[in-house]
């Protein structure tokens, strides 16, 4: 019996159950688990009954937790949604930049409205940097919204996770006031540390190598490039760029061999890398995935101090009370739930695996010791996977089929480069220049290899699927139910009717759902940041309008996870370097069979080097028109100064336009546009009449676009970091608008 593996880990399911569903909902579930209990005491007490009461009595608490949590602190913030006040605030976290912007993560101090809610961090973005730094205040005029999306695992959810309940920008042409740290708390010097070994590897490493350095190390993603992100979640390693068990792991056993070879006493040893172990946690940030580790790693080493020998379930299940307990929200971290599944499977089915794996080759002699290297990573790899899918299908929306193979090659380099990284950055800050430089040396090149076998392993055919669509859904809560139900018998079914059965229910749904979009044509606005980039998709074919926004990430991540190795159509909408660059990306990825070139001048430099990767060039100077599958139509108009993009689906006008666009001079059909898909609203733009407006943006932009779209009554939804947004359009013009995360 492991009592606390039982509570701990039922109170985080619990909490990821109360996260999906929201606070009014979550008072509901836990007052029956509570009538639930209060029923279950009453029966014969016996060893699973007990078991059972202890399940139902930690369900309704955690459900009570996440209800009053939610309804004391995130939601009273949503009455500031919208408004505009001035706000003094202490920044808690190290300043962050991204796309042009920057960002403070502030402790409110004071809201200057009557009877304004408390609120305890808000994310600040401001154009310019302030000169504020860790531990400083700000005082200034801010416009307070909400993080996008509603109940479930939303950005809003996430947010709160971190105890950020509001976003705001900054007023600042008006008076900002900014004052130097008045206290110093031990947390300051580990962003300070933080800071320092940043700046070291950037120092030491060109930028590519020292963003993933950075991120591999200390979860600092900043550095890295949208693309090497795209390639790592493609291949099913992003788990890699968040601190997680493997970091910890690899810091424990770097201090406990640093203090062996020091000759220190085992315990004392152990005790002094507790330490260690929390200042890490510390430079890390205190993220739930890295507290889910560290805390195990901390009883672990307690067990060494104290002679006792320590659970690992126990200690899984301990670490996921504490955190559960002290953040009810902690459960919309998807970094936590990747982390304690990853965990679960290794502890449950790795050792296992890998006797069932050594038992094949028992009789091979000769290189044992890599055949059981072999064996290891592969059980823990598959073990890991096997657990972490439902959290990565009912998130991520795909599903990386090339995941094992891609673990195998970057976990060990990964776990060299976070150990090199760590001694050159420590190196460096202390004066030892000499050993420094040969260390990132090192990082360097194991840096360039993660990102090359990335990317060469994204690149390959069905390296990932899309678990998007409703029927994987069904078919994996058919298969949990199954599981359940083997596991409630007295004598469960074999292994191999429960494939069947799950391999049934999987092809039932792939047919269903194949007959039900075989005529849908589908238009994906993609959520790429402030620039539009527009994917259409019909019979599993696969076109690209637009290569917007801040890279060409969204767009692969998107067209791979339906399944789209070539696309049979590629255009940009506008002008510009930045969309030319990334619709080079996406022609070199993805090699259209037809691309739309503008002949009008030099803008179209990167996309010219690869026309011949195009099956078909169309060359335009002023205007032009390419028909797809039949039902599609594009119009493309330009004149070198502004440029407009019409496309028809199945009878639905939709127009792409941005700034550049006079909406007054388009013809009176493009007027008249079912959908309007904008970056930036066009001059004249009151003379559309749009069954909805939907903004291509940032978040920040996309806030302040749909205020004043909803003062002047015009129906509109934006990206705006909430995710895609799809528009199915069936043969006879019938429309279902939805978001996809």
């Amino acid at each position: 019996m492991r009592p606390f593996s039982l509570v701990g880990l039922c109170y985080l399911l619990t909490l990821a159950a109360a996260v999906y569903f929201g606070a009014a909902p979550s008072l509901l579930l836990g007052s029956a688990c509570l009538a639930v209990f209060c029923l279950l005491i009453l029966w014969k007490r016996t060893e699973r009954m007990r078991i059972l009461q202890a399940a139902a009595l930690t369900c309704a608490l955690a459900f009570g937790a996440f209800s009053a949590c939610a309804r004391a602190q995130v939601l009273p913030s949503e009455k500031l949604d919208g408004r505009d006040a001035v706000m003094t605030g202490t920044v808690c976290e190290l300043p962050a930049r991204s796309y042009g912007k920057f960002y403070y993560v502030v402790r409110v101090e004071s809201i200057s409205l009557p009877g304004a809610p408390r609120v305890e961090k808000v994310r600040l973005s401001s154009q310019n940097a302030l000169n504020a730094d860790c531990y400083g205040t700000i005082t200034g005029r801010v416009h307070f919204y909400t993080p996008s999306g509603e109940d479930g695992f939303s950005s809003r959810s996430y947010y709160a996770s971190k105890g950020i309940t509001l976003f705001a920008y900054l007023y600042e042409y008006e008076n900002v006031r900014t004052s130097p740290a008045r206290e110093k708390p031990p947390y300051y010097y580990a962003l300070m540390l933080r800071r320092s070994m940043t700046d070291s590897l950037y120092r030491l490493l060109p930028p590519e190598q020292a963003g993933l350095a950075a991120g591999i190390l200390l979860g600092d993603t900043g550095g890295i490039s949208d693309e090497v992100k795209s390639d790592f979640k493609t291949v099913g390693i992003s788990h890699i760029l968040s601190v997680s068990g493997l970091h910890m792991a690899a810091m424990a056993q770097f201090f406990l061999l640093l203090f062996g070879l020091l000759r220190v006493p085992r315990r004392l040893s152990a005790g002094m890398t507790m330490a260690g172990v929390v200042s890490f946690m510390a430079v890390t940030g205190f993220a739930p995935s890295v507290l889910r580790s560290g805390i195990m790693c901390l009883i672990f080493l307690l067990g060494t101090v104290l002679d006792r020998q320590a659970d690992s379930l126990n200690s899984l299940g301990i670490a996921a009370l504490l955190i559960g307990v002290a953040n009810p929200f902690a459960a919309a971290d998807l970094g936590l739930l990747l982390s304690f599944s990853a965990t679960l499977g290794m502890i449950l089915c790795s050792g296992r695996l890998t006797a069932f794996l050594r038992a094949r080759y028992e009789g091979i002699k000769r290189g044992r010791a890599v055949l059981d290297a072999a064996n290891s990573a592969v059980s823990t790899t598959v073990s890991a996977t096997a657990f972490t899918l439902p959290v990565v299908v009912l998130s991520f929306g795909t599903v990386s089929l090339i995941s094992p193979a891609a673990n195998l090659l970057e976990v060990f380099p990964s776990s060299l480069l976070m150990a090199f990284s760590a001694a050159a950055a420590l190196c460096y800050l202390v004066g030892l220049r000499f050993l420094a430089l040969p260390l990132a040396l090192f990082s360097g090149l194991l840096a360039n290899w993660m990102s090359a076998c990335a990317r060469m392993l994204a690149r390959i055919p069905w390296a990932s699927v899309s678990a998007s669509y409703g029927f994987v859904r069904l078919w994996l809560a058919a298969v949990l139910v199954l599981c359940a139900l083997a596991l409630a018998w007295k004598k469960s079914p074999p292994a191999r009717v429960l494939s069947l059965l799950s391999a049934v229910v999987l092809l039932c749904g792939i047919f269903s759902y194949q007959l039900s979009m075989r005529r849908v044509t589908r238009v994906a606005v993609l959520d790429a940041g402030d620039g539009i980039s527009v994917a259409l998709t019909h019979a599993g074919r696969g076109a690209l309008i637009g290569c917007g926004g801040y890279s060409s990430a969204p767009a692969r991540s998107y067209l791979n996870g339906q399944n789209i190795t070539v696309l049979d159509y590629l255009q940009t909408t506008g002008y510009g370097p930045q969309e030319d660059r990334l619709a080079a990306d996406c022609a070199e990825l993805f090699r259209p069979r037809g691309l739309l070139f503008w002949n009008g001048g030099d803008e179209n430099a990167f996309l010219g080097k690869k026309l011949t990767l195009a099956g078909t060039v169309y060359r335009y100077e002023k205007e032009a028109r390419v028909s797809l599958w039949g039902n599609v139509s594009v119009f493309q108009y330009s004149d070198g100064t502004r440029a407009y993009t019409g496309l028809t689906v199945n009878g639905v006008r939709i127009l792409l336009c941005s700034s550049g666009c006079d909406a007054a001079a388009l013809p009176e059909e493009w007027k008249r546009a079912d959908f309007v898909v904008t970056d930036d609203p066009p001059r004249g733009a009151s003379a559309l009449q749009p069954f909805v407006t939907v903004l291509s943006m940032g978040e920040d932009s996309a806030q302040q676009n749909l205020a004043a779209l909803d003062r002047l009554g015009v129906a509109s939804c934006a990206t705006g970091g909430a995710g895609n947004l799809l528009i199915d359009i069936m043969p006879d013009g019938t429309i279902t608008l939805r978001r996809n995360f």
